[in-house]
């Protein structure tokens, strides 16, 4: 059985001094929601993170502060609260195939401390409303 759920993580290894940026594509012929983002950073650093699209980058959730000494901060939909978020924080963000999110990391928000070992986990949905799914192409 396959399950409808894709855990992306991405780690960023010692202790940083710029900030770091990615994509997070969908499927080919499915659409994703965007269900929760964890991340945290291992020491006591100040970094926060963004999620977007690729023409605006705080669409769905602006700067919030990532969790600190290993201990995550869960964002969920009452935390998207961008341009493009549901104002009633009750729907996830979702995207149709061949669409991206995107996200990018203050390496020490606004001049605090710079984050080390930073580990972002993102939970999505695979398909939903704007899916074109008839099946798994190859």
């Amino acid at each position: 059985m396959h399950s409808n759920f894709i855990r992306h993580t991405i780690h960023l290894s010692g202790t940083l001094s710029a900030d770091a940026s990615g994509v997070l594509p969908a499927f080919s012929n499915t659409g994703i929601k965007l269900l929760e983002v964890a991340a945290s950073s291992s020491n006591a650093g100040s970094a926060t993170l963004k999620l977007g699209t690729k023409t605006d980058d705080d669409a769905y959730m602006t700067a919030k502060a990532i969790g600190v000494s290993n201990e995550p901060v869960h964002f969920t939909v009452k935390d998207f609260d961008g341009t493009l978020a549901d104002p009633l924080k009750t729907t996830c963000p979702q995207h149709a195939p061949r669409t991206v999110f995107t996200w990018a990391l203050d390496f020490d928000g606004d001049g605090g401390d710079a984050a080390a070992d930073v580990d972002l986990v993102f939970t999505f949905l695979i398909g939903g409303v704007n899916s074109d799914v008839t099946g798994l192409l190859v």
